[in-house]
């Protein structure tokens, strides 16, 4: 049976004839002789059969205007299509009927993403409507275009804008208010529990951040980065001088950045002789570019009302997929997730979730999300490495950094803050109201100084409420067996006999 393609995957099609070479789209259309539309998905991509009623007439625009309607925006090859299709063609396809809400959208893009003005006189005022459905995109307040009459609601601009999708797994998340949750958790707890346990959870997410990078920080590395989340209530970055003092604060003082790097980016691993490239990243001379519009972006989508999760995820993953520094990116992009979280007023002040902690519990889950994009991006990418591991990018890449889907990376941190909330935020002020009740109650069976309390603790603790005979020793043979015996009944009814 014939499936002929149509939308985007007819256009993809036609601009591969041209040997342009497009980042993959999340669906793909076809038209088939079957009566019903049918609907393939799997965790790549959505697959549309349409019924042959569906068909268009076999032109550039009458795909374009299809895509537009069923199948989302997808601005990467939608700007290299407009490109190909001579500006003549395209002002009289405009002209035909510029009142047409098709006609619209595809006269808007052409201009905004092509950044020209073709000679066409503006719309006389009529009917606005909304460039991207509410109901299907996460989008921001919008700019009234009196030109097309279109309420423009992008997330960002031409230079980086990127695009997040309302799934069903999006919306389920959004429906149990995270940040309610936390709130409820925190009213369970004595304030100065939570204030004591916040201290132990900058400390959980700076050695959990640099586990993430495989690095062991010295202690002057380890405590500018956790000098840095403590005054994250504070530290607003909405500008590159901003951006560029934060990497100096996370980073060794030799590997300090006073711009953005002129380097070729990438991520390697070295197996034996070969070089292994798990991300390549933009051109070095593509970076003001994307970090001008990835800032404008954040400070639109901060003004508008949108999900604390959803803008921490498209800037901070958005950041780290543009890597704009020789060092520290991984970090920062780590950091900008609380940074946006406390900015919003999703996190109590004066404390975080240790996302950071979630992530490295299911380091696989993580490495998935960055390869969301990562995996579909390297092999699009011409480049070469040296013998001093120098890479070099030979084609144009921008485009593909642009307009990225956030969608699956959202979903990713939705589930990782909802486990960070439920499991390591309630732990750790749970393990300190059981600390404290351990501690009284240890000094009625007998008197020690602090430090053998608190050492007591941390050895039967990691040894499953048992103190070995080797611990007894060397630190506490002044104790007797019924003493041991009833300290070891309050560790374990206190640290492993809790729901």
């Amino acid at each position: 049976m014939n499936n002929n393609p149509i939308g985007y995957n007819y256009l993809k099609n036609f601009l591969n004839s041209q040997d342009i070479t497009l980042f993959p789209y999340y669906r793909q259309s076809y038209v088939t002789e079957k009566s019903s539309t049918k609907i393939i998905q799997d965790q790549e991509k959505e697959t549309y059969y349409y019924r042959k009623a569906y068909s268009v007439e076999d032109n550039i625009f009458a795909h374009i205007e299809f895509a537009l309607k069923h199948e989302g925006f997808n601005l990467e090859l939608l700007e290299k299509l407009f490109k190909t299709i001579p500006k003549n063609k395209v002002v009289e396809y405009i002209k035909t009927n510029k009142t047409n809400k098709s006609t619209r959208i595809i006269w808007f893009l052409y201009e905004w993403l092509l950044d020209i003005q073709l000679d066409i006189e503006d719309l006389p005022a009529i009917h606005y409507f909304n460039l991207l459905d509410i109901d299907k995109y996460f989008t921001t307040k919008p700019n009234k275009l009196k030109r097309y009459c279109i309420n423009e609601n992008l997330l960002g601009n031409r230079d980086f804008c990127p695009f997040v999708r309302k799934t069903d797994f999006i919306k389920d998340y959004e429906a149990r208010n995270l940040k309610v949750k936390a709130d409820k958790i925190i009213e369970k707890y004595d304030p100065n529990i939570v204030m004591r346990a916040a201290h132990y959870l900058y400390a959980k997410e700076t050695k959990s951040s640099s586990e993430i990078e495989r690095e062991k920080p010295n202690k002057k590395k380890a405590a500018r980065f956790m000098a840095a989340l403590q005054s994250v209530d504070s530290i607003y970055i909405f500008d590159k001088k901003e951006l560029i003092e934060l990497q100096n604060m996370v980073v060794e003082d030799i590997f300090s950045d006073k711009d953005y790097t002129d380097r070729q980016n990438y991520v390697g691993q070295t197996i034996g002789h070969i070089e292994k490239i798990h991300y390549i990243a933009p051109k070095p001379s593509d970076n003001k570019i994307l970090m001008e519009g990835l800032m404008y972006s954040w400070r639109r989508m901060m003004k508008s009302n949108l999900s604390a999760i959803v803008i921490a995820a498209v800037i901070s993953f958005g950041f780290v997929f543009i890597h704009p520094f020789s060092d520290g990116n991984g970090r920062i992009h780590r950091f900008l997730i609380h940074s946006i979280l406390s900015g919003t007023g999703f996190t109590p002040r004066k404390t975080i979730f240790p996302v950071s902690a979630a992530m490295l519990e299911n380091m696989e889950e993580y490495d998935k999300a960055l390869e969301s994009f990562s995996n579909k991006l390297i092999p699009l990418i011409d480049y070469e490495l040296n013998d001093n591991l120098e890479m070099t990018v030979y084609n144009e890449t921008l485009p593909f950094y642009k307009y990225i889907d956030f969608t699956k990376l959202v979903e990713y941190l939705y589930k990782t803050i909802e486990h960070t909330i439920e499991h390591d935020f309630e732990q750790e002020i749970k393990f300190l109201v059981n600390y404290d009740k351990t501690k009284s109650e240890m000094e009625e069976i007998i008197a020690m100084p602090d430090r053998l309390v608190d050492l007591f603790i941390k050895v039967t603790t990691n040894n499953n409420g048992v103190l070995s005979s080797a611990k007894r020793k060397n630190h506490f043979n002044m104790l007797n067996d019924n003493q041991i015996k009833a300290l070891e009944q309050v560790i374990k009814r206190n640290f492993f006999e809790q729901d």
